[in-house]
């Protein structure tokens, strides 16, 4: 199928359509890039995994009111589309009413069904729901088609849109563009290299599972990406550096210690704070900063970085010596390592014997804050820096790790009359909100973590951004950058390719160990409906008794070893649009990990891998 995928982005096919290859892909005109993801803008390369690599013209991507184009020069390392692609489509007028929603998509698999995403060597259909981008004018609206699971890598998927209609039940017209490829009558040089791919792959995936040639609005085809393009920097660069370390980890420097008094009902009685020396692979440490490249792309070692760290002692610990085990800690949006400091993780450490300790989370901690504004302000292409510094974050994360098991064991501060409080055979993790969205990669590509717990998680970032009340800000600057709302959804989804080495949607497939996933009903920050892809992609099930079904989960009731996601009803109803949850009054984002049962489930499924039911019935604090 290789060489007929070839013939769509590059000149030579029976139509003898031998010009090169233009910038915007005719097929629907509203704007260049659409339908968008296209195997259109992939081009052969030998060197790459799926033997493609991505390939945007100069006038391809979306232009800001400053005349600055996002240059593709990072997405041309990659070797095919993200495996959390949305596909997006104009269609003008086309109503999404009736269409499936992320609440009901049970009917991808009806006969009449309207939209279909299939992977076109198996024929399977691919789960998903039809939205429109809410915030957007209503004529630059895109339709988006978003997958309710990780597409997987190195995947051709089909798409196929019929029978939609506008307001007034009249049918959209199929774009001029598509309509010559569809009825055979193409005569533009670049609608003509793609006709053999369609008459050979995408109508005919598209006829195998009912959708006749003649009733389609609207086809395309797109390639994700390969295992190796996503992962392959992330895994050399955590091998590199646990070989520069060694088995006990980084050189390390404790640089303040503070004890409480325990017995004045302190919950965390010793606080220790210092800086290890880890191997860096960024131009530079500092904000900003993108990964190093030898000639081949891959990153290599460029000196070390001092990287702050906290570990937080428990009372029980220091009153009862024996060893406790590690919980490492993951903070929120933007923020910092200081969020381990807060009362119930204090009460769960104390409580279970746990010492906790965490790290600023490089690549989106609070000092990343402002080069991330500037570069979407002036330079949309080194958005690039929050991934790759997220990548540099994840190193630093397991050397953490290593010296907590390592090095630290035996420091002092960490002994009472000679017993050591680290027990080294048992690392715990636990993150919230961006904390577990890049906590749930964070998990995965981790050997040493047995049990894992992500609070309020969800992927891909692509999925949940307009649902998210800390964006907010990013996208008013966005719309002050760019004339076109449709230019801003593109953007995020250009975004999305990037953004897979550094979040949960590009590694959930490694996840091999136990997780519990709790998430608030009504959440205004990370919304459920991302909790419910990474559920699925994960093959978890959903805790029962639950508040509601969740399509695709299958009912797990607890106690249980399987990986399930329990949900915490706050009697908030979600929107089925692209914006962010509300209530007058309560943002429910961080009540399940104040909530008692949320804390002692939590407790016992680390302490024993059972995931019990700690609430009364179903999860309903109201």
């Amino acid at each position: 199928m290789l060489w007929m995928l070839l013939s769509c982005g590059r000149s030579g096919d029976d139509s003898g359509a031998t010009a090169a290859r233009g910038d915007c892909n005719p097929v629907e005109d509203a704007h260049c890039l659409l339908p968008f993801p296209s195997d259109f803008y992939l081009e052969e390369d030998a060197t790459t995994a799926t033997g493609l690599r991505l390939a945007f013209g100069a006038d391809s991507l979306p232009v800001n009111i400053d005349g600055v184009a996002l240059d593709p020069v990072y997405l041309h390392e990659k070797d095919g589309f993200s495996p959390n692609s949305s596909m997006l489509a104009h269609l003008p007028g086309a109503s999404v009413e009736g269409l499936l929603t992320w609440k009901d998509p049970a009917g991808y698999l009806d006969a009449d069904v309207e939209t279909v995403l299939l992977d076109a060597e198996t024929g399977e259909r691919i789960p998903h729901f039809v939205e429109r981008e809410a915030a957007a004018d209503p004529d630059r609206s895109l339709l988006m088609l978003r997958p309710l699971v990780s597409l997987g890598f190195s995947r051709q998927i089909v798409v196929g849109i019929r029978g939609l209609v506008d307001d007034a039940d009249a049918p959209i017209a199929a774009p001029e563009g598509f309509t010559a490829l569809r009825d055979g009558t193409t005569g533009e040089a670049d609608l003509a290299r793609q006709q053999r791919h369609y008459d050979d792959v995408v109508f005919p995936a598209l006829e195998a599972t009912g959708f006749a040639r003649a009733e389609l609005q609207l086809a395309w085809s797109l390639t994700t990406s390969s295992e190796r393009n996503v992962t392959g920097r992330l895994d050399w660069m955590l091998a590199d550096a646990r070989e520069a370390v060694g088995e006990s980890g980084p050189d390390y420097t404790l640089t303040e210690v503070t004890d409480a008094d325990c017995t004045a009902g302190e919950t965390i009685g010793r606080s220790i704070e210092g800086e290890m020396t880890v191997p860096l692979y960024l131009t530079d440490w500092q904000p900003g900063s993108l990964l190093t490249r030898d000639d081949t792309g891959m990153p290599l070692r460029n000196g070390t970085a001092e990287v702050p760290f906290t570990v937080r002692v428990p009372c029980s610990l220091l009153t009862d010596p024996r060893p406790g085990a590690l919980l490492q800690y993951g903070h929120g949006l933007l923020g910092s390592r200081s969020e381990v400091e807060s009362s119930y993780l204090g009460e769960l450490a104390n409580d279970n014997g746990y010492i906790v300790f965490a790290a600023d989370w490089t690549g989106m901690k609070f000092a990343d804050s402002g080069p991330i504004t500037l570069s979407l302000i002036t330079s949309p292409h080194l958005f690039s820096t929050v991934p790759e510094r997220t990548m540099q974050g994840f190193v630093e994360f397991t050397m953490l790790a290593d010296l907590m098991r390592g090095g630290l064991v035996d420091d002092a501060q960490l002994t009472v009359d000679g017993t050591a409080l680290i027990d080294p055979e048992h690392l715990y993790f636990y993150g919230n909100s961006q904390g577990a969205v890049l906590g749930g990669a964070y998990s995965a590509m981790s050997p040493d973590i047995e049990r894992a717990v992500l609070g309020v998680p969800g992927m891909p970032f692509s999925l949940l951004l307009t649902r998210a009340e800390g964006f907010q800000p990013f996208f008013q600057l966005l719309e002050t950058m760019y004339e076109d709302w449709a230019d801003i959804t593109l953007m995020i989804n250009l975004f999305q390719p990037l953004w897979d080495p550094g979040e949960s949607g590009g590694w959930v497939h490694r996840m091999d160990r136990p997780v519990l996933m709790q998430a608030a009903i009504g959440d205004a920050s990370v919304p459920t409906v991302g909790a419910h892809v990474l559920a699925r992609s994960l093959g978890a099930g959903l805790a029962a008794p639950s508040p509601r079904e969740v399509w695709g989960l299958e009912s797990v009731p607890l106690p249980t070893e399987r990986s399930v996601l329990v949900e915490f009803d706050y009697g908030i109803t979600e929107p089925l649009e692209s914006v962010p949850a509300t209530d007058a009054d309560r943002n429910p984002h961080n009540a399940p990990r104040y909530s008692q049962p949320g804390i002692a489930q939590i407790a016992a499924f680390l302490n024993t891998g059972v995931i019990e039911q700690t609430c009364d019935g179903a999860c309903d604090p109201n």
